[in-house]
C-alpha cells in the first residue's frame, strides 16, 4: 500500500507540473535555427519580401517565416515552436491560427 501510495504523489506530482514552453524571445539571434533558416542554410532560396515573426497562439510563443517568393512548397513558410519544430496543422487549425494569433512581432525581414 505505501509503495502505491508513493507512486500516486510522484505521478500527480509529475502530471501537474506544467512544462514552459515560452521561450520570450525578442530576437532572431536569440534562435540559431532561425539565424541559418534565413541565411539560406539548407535547401531553401530566401526571396526578397521574405519575413520572420513571433507571435502569441495558444499561450505560447511561435514563429511564423514567410517566404512567398519561393516556388519550392516546402521553402514558402511555416509556424515553428521554439525549438525549431515545424507546426502541422490541418487547413481549419491553419485558420484558427491567422485569426486567433496575438502579439505580433516582425524580427527579421528580407529587402
Amino acid at each position: 500500500m505505501k509503495k502505491f501510495l508513493l507512486l500516486l504523489v510522484i505521478s500527480l506530482a509529475i502530471g501537474s507540473c506544467k512544462k514552459s514552453t515560452s521561450c520570450n524571445v525578442n530576437s532572431i539571434e536569440q534562435l540559431p535555427w532561425a539565424v541559418n533558416m534565413v541565411a539560406g542554410g539548407g535547401s531553401c532560396l530566401i526571396y526578397g519580401g521574405a519575413k520572420f515573426y513571433s507571435y502569441t497562439f495558444s499561450g505560447e510563443q511561435v514563429f511564423y517565416f514567410t517566404n512567398l517568393l519561393s516556388s519550392n512548397s516546402n521553402c514558402v513558410g511555416g509556424i515553428y515552436y521554439c525549438s525549431g519544430n515545424k507546426l502541422s496543422f490541418s487547413e481549419d487549425e491553419s485558420r484558427e491560427f491567422f485569426n486567433k494569433r496575438k502579439n505580433e512581432m516582425l524580427l527579421w525581414s528580407k529587402n
